[in-house]
């Protein structure tokens, strides 16, 4: 079973104020495999843009919301900079 851990932090992007990190958890070492930035009045949730990050990276089939795999654990990490 993959385990994955995201973080939603503010952004310094121009035009957005949102940003989610994502991290793939092996052997019990994070390793960074990426980052959106969204404006939150185009906002589906950090979770679905977690999972949208993971299906890209890992080539899993995405509906828009969710990832189709019962495998994966996906946990949400206290906010903060980083």
């Amino acid at each position: 079973m993959a385990s994955y851990q995201f973080m939603e932090l503010p952004s310094a992007e121009r035009n957005k104020n949102v940003k989610v990190k994502v991290w793939k958890i092996k052997n019990n070492k994070p390793k960074y495999i990426g980052e959106q930035h969204h404006h939150t009045a185009s906002w589906r949730g950090a979770n679905a843009i977690a999972q949208e990050i993971i299906a890209e990276e890992e080539g899993y089939s995405f509906d828009g919301y969710s990832i189709n795999r019962k495998d994966i654990r996906l946990f949400k990490i206290a906010s903060g900079e980083v």
